[in-house]
């Protein structure tokens, strides 16, 4: 009935904010020439209307992974650090197992099937331009440093009364002594919580256990993540802003340019309920690069209207 294309020609670069940085002026007249080769254009579609995203987030790389973690945004930061403190290790499966890869991420490609990432092997793995990578928790450093956190901050906890019940206005601030308890009194809470967490992952996941994984496709200057998943029941470890950060220092080492984090929506409202995950991969040091979209070219009139009309309904 027809055949879709989907050319990556950019057609703006934009900014958190939506903002256009850089526009591509030849799109109108591109445009024109598939149109008059009888190729249709689906649209500037926003959101997943189409077969693949319009919408991407790209970030640069560099040859330095300080470089690349200073430009990132604190929040970013902040989940990286939290990731490290608690032992998440990124490693690379330089065995390619296809079908532990796809054991881990086949609740999100179930649709896809096993075979989508064999065919993804066939095609890239023989020349290394597709790589495996996980994110995996080492239960027994985790459980160390969960009691290491929670000793060291109990003794600053202790010393942090001490001061307030002295009531010496003259060589402390108080006030803000007790503010600093307050918080203190939370992370011990939450360092206390760690403990029972980790000590439970140590029994029942003693060797480890993987928390996130991640697949790459290289191009001739650049990095695509095709796949960032993380088991819903360790998203707050942030193992995807690890995946994403140990990537990014891998791939700079290797003189690539730039990485396609991921896809997004063309919604850049705060509102939307798509913004989380837009800001999430923007604190990267990262832009929006629009493409041009998906055309179709119509081989039988009749059938595609006919299956236009389904596709609306």
């Amino acid at each position: 009935i027809f055949i879709t294309i989907d050319p990556p020609i950019v057609a703006s670069e934009r900014d958190k904010n939506g903002k256009i940085i850089q526009f591509n002026d030849r799109v109108n007249d591109i445009l024109k020439c598939f149109k008059n080769n009888g190729y249709e254009h689906f649209g500037f579609n926003l959101y997943n209307e189409a077969n693949l995203p319009r919408w991407n987030v790209i970030a640069r790389l560099n040859k330095d992974g300080r470089t690349i973690y200073n430009n990132f945004d604190e929040k970013v930061k902040e989940k990286i650090s939290y990731a490290n403190n608690i032992s998440l290790i990124v490693s690379e499966d330089e065995e390619k197992d296809i079908s532990k890869f796809y054991s881990f991420v086949k609740r999100s490609f179930s649709k896809s099937g096993k075979k989508y990432f064999d065919n993804l092997n066939n095609s890239f793995g023989k020349d290394n331009k597709m790589k495996i990578f996980y994110a995996k928790l080492d239960t027994k450093k985790y459980t160390e440093n969960a009691n290491k956190l929670y000793a060291q901050e109990e003794e600053r906890n202790i010393e942090l009364g001490n001061i307030i019940q002295t009531g010496d206005t003259i060589k402390y601030n108080i006030p803000k002594v007790i503010e600093d308890k307050m918080k203190s009194d939370k992370l011990l809470h939450a360092y206390k919580k760690d403990i029972v967490t980790s000590t439970k992952l140590l029994k029942t996941n003693p060797d480890g256990l993987i928390c996130g994984a991640a697949l790459t496709i290289e191009e001739a200057n650049g990095v695509n993540i095709l796949v960032n998943y993380v088991d819903p029941q360790y998203t707050k470890y942030y193992p995807d802003t690890l995946l994403t950060y140990e990537i990014m220092k891998y791939f700079g080492k290797l003189n690539y340019k730039y990485i396609n984090i991921g896809p997004v929506t063309g919604n850049f409202e705060i509102a939307s309920k798509y913004y989380p995950i837009l800001e999430s991969k923007l604190g990267f040091n990262s832009s929006i690069l629009e493409y041009i979209g998906q055309f179709n070219i119509i081989l039988n009139p009749t059938m595609y209207k006919i299956y236009k009309r389904k596709y609306k309904k």
